[in-house]
């Protein structure tokens, strides 16, 4: 999806689409687009983080932030997307999501 369509579905759906982010002081160092499918799912569209912090982990603390919000917000179920890459189990990826 292009930036531009991501920013217009934020304008159409405000109350379906969130923003995450962690910070370093003033540097955003890992964030996520998240879309509320039902009032009971959360589905983790998009996330990133910078190469540079890599080694402290900031996806697992964005997804632990997300988690809480998910708690907090009544959802019951945190969707993280597929464990496939190219139709091909990604086992790193699936071993990541399981111990989350």
């Amino acid at each position: 999806m292009t930036f531009e369509k991501l920013k217009e579905m934020f304008e159409v759906l405000p109350q379906h689409y969130f923003l995450f982010g962690v910070y370093d002081k003033d540097t955003l160092i890992a964030a996520a687009v998240s879309i509320r499918v039902t009032d009971s799912i959360l589905y983790n569209f998009y996330h990133g983080d910078r190469m540079a912090y890599r080694s402290y982990s900031p996806i697992v603390m964005l997804l632990d932030g997300i988690y809480k919000f998910c708690q907090v917000k009544s959802f019951s179920y945190l969707d993280l997307g597929t464990s496939s890459v190219e139709g091909e189990p990604n086992e790193g990826l699936f071993n990541f999501k399981i111990s989350f």
